[in-house]
């Protein structure tokens, strides 16, 4: 796409207007020597941390809606990103300049979209899923697969909406879907046939970007205010905030603060991380994704302790000094693992991004200084059941426990 928009950008009236081979074949040269030097500065390697620039625009970009037609000729990478990336590293600061002002902003939307209700934080995860379930897909279908990308998305809408109106149907949706959408694969009479390969990406797509996030509903879901250290003012702020005329919000409720203090605590460990490995990392975590450090590591979950423990103590939890600790270096790890499994699903795709695609590559979707869905939000997807056990099931055994001694 980068070399097809580039060569449209050119003056074409300039060497195709009159008629004659001399046009022609000026023309040609032209587009032959503007080819060769693309080429050569696409070989140079882009950066230490996952593949060059020339296994990148090797690859091929899927287009159509899983209409079997594999892939077409197109460079994944779209020729916006690459300017984009040139205009940041101009700006003061640099990429982490960028970083730190569209984590600002993404962290403003988020505490506003927490506390605006079960059925718009619902409303708004389904936007945020189907545009991470593209940017999977778009990775598979790099390597040739085809999934059955708009039957997947449907499945995740229908689980998102059940976790919201009933949890207890939520665990129903994935079985029945995944059953569903496979005899439609194997029954379709559109060739070639599907293979093993689309339907496990299938499933794999419904599982990690599709059926684990709607546990982030189900919590959310969860009802009822405990006695809390918040003080009063902060519990009534979002209701003062909202706009008279829309419906008033389940605002201040046990789902919504464990939710955006447990989404605290994994953004945590992710800043941690990144500062203290920038400072004093110096032995490589996995060669999945090089830059990561063991001293990154160690201090993003000291980071994600820490604030989980302070938000254990104005929560009231039992114990709130071991089971906060306890709950944020599980977030922290858990999140750890999500992270290496994304960059795990593009280094095998040869992409170092993955931004999500859709009618036909008319739409890409990009955060400003942290590239797709996926790389904003791999590690909240293995987070959102262990969490939510963690809270529905060992917290309240523990209360019965101590009550009892």
């Amino acid at each position: 796409m980068a070399f097809g928009w580039a060569l449209r950008s050119l003056p074409v009236s300039r060497w195709r207007t009159g008629s004659g081979r001399v046009h022609r074949a000026r023309w040609q040269r032209h587009r032959l020597s503007f080819a060769r030097s693309f080429r050569c500065q696409a070989d140079t390697p882009s950066s230490a941390d996952g593949p060059s620039s020339s296994s990148t625009f090797s690859r091929a970009e899927p287009v159509g809606e899983g209409d079997g037609r594999g892939v077409a000729g197109r460079p994944a990478i779209a020729d916006g990103s690459m300017r984009a990336r040139a205009l940041i590293r101009r700006l003061p600061g640099g990429e982490l300049m960028v970083r730190f002002i569209s984590g600002i902003s993404m962290g403003v939307v988020a505490t506003t979209w927490i506390f605006s209700g079960t059925w718009l934080f619902m409303f708004g995860l389904c936007i945020v899923i189907t545009l991470g379930q593209l940017e999977y897909y778009n990775l598979v279908r790099a390597k040739g697969m085809r999934p059955a990308r708009k039957a997947s998305i449907a499945a995740t809408i229908l689980a998102m909406v059940t976790a919201a109106a009933t949890p207890a149907l939520a665990e129903a949706v994935f079985p029945v879907s995944a059953t569903l959408i496979c005899t439609y694969m194997l029954l379709k009479r559109q060739k070639p046939f599907a293979s093993i390969a689309d339907i496990s990406t299938t499933f794999m797509g419904m599982f990690y970007a599709g059926y684990l996030p709607t546990y982030w509903v189900r919590m959310r879901a969860l009802g009822g205010v405990e006695p809390t250290l918040f003080p009063a003012v902060i519990q009534r702020l979002p209701r003062l905030l909202w706009p008279g005329w829309l419906p008033p919000p389940d605002s201040w409720t046990f789902g919504a603060a464990l939710t955006w203090w447990t989404w605290l605590s994994i953004v945590s460990s992710d800043v941690g991380a990144l500062f203290i490995g920038r400072a004093f990392g110096r032995h490589k975590l996995s060669d999945v994704s090089p830059k990561k450090t063991v001293e990154g590591a160690l201090g993003g979950f000291v980071c994600s302790a820490a604030v989980a423990t302070l938000g254990a103590y104005l929560l009231k939890w039992p114990l709130w000094w071991l089971t906060g600790s306890f709950y944020g270096i599980l977030v922290g790890v858990v999140g750890l693992l999500g992270d290496l499994t994304a960059s795990l699903f593009k280094r095998d795709a040869g992409l170092k991004d993955s931004p999500a695609v859709a009618f036909g590559g008319r739409f890409r979707w990009t955060l400003p200084g942290h590239g797709g869905i996926l790389d904003r939000t791999d590690s909240f997807v293995f987070t959102a059941p262990l969490v939510y056990y963690y809270v529905t099931i060992v917290l309240p055994a523990l209360r019965v426990a101590l009550m009892r001694l």
